[in-house]
């Protein structure tokens, strides 16, 4: 475990198994075994384990759409025509 919080450790644990598999196939058994978290403050921080697993969806979208809207402003900011600039959206 890190020096995270232990809310923090278990969402991040949450996040990084959504990079890997669909939320059905995450259990509760996996999230403390990997994140070090006790069940205790695992369900102290989170009202169930859904609400960790919806939590945890929302942040990896939250960093799929910020590494969507960079890519577009780097495209924007490196085009000089409008065509790059559709043509960039396009690669």
């Amino acid at each position: 475990m890190t020096d995270r919080h232990p809310k923090s450790e278990a969402l991040h644990t949450a996040v990084a198994l959504l990079d890997e598999r669909a939320p059905d196939e995450i259990t509760v058994e996996r999230v403390l075994s990997e994140s070090g978290v006790s069940t205790g403050s695992l369900f102290h921080h989170n009202r169930d384990f859904k609400d960790l697993l919806d939590r945890a969806q929302v942040q990896r979208f939250t960093r799929l759409v910020d590494a969507s809207i960079a890519m577009i402003a780097q495209v924007v900011d490196h085009a000089t025509t409008r065509e790059e600039r559709y043509a960039g959206s396009s690669r």
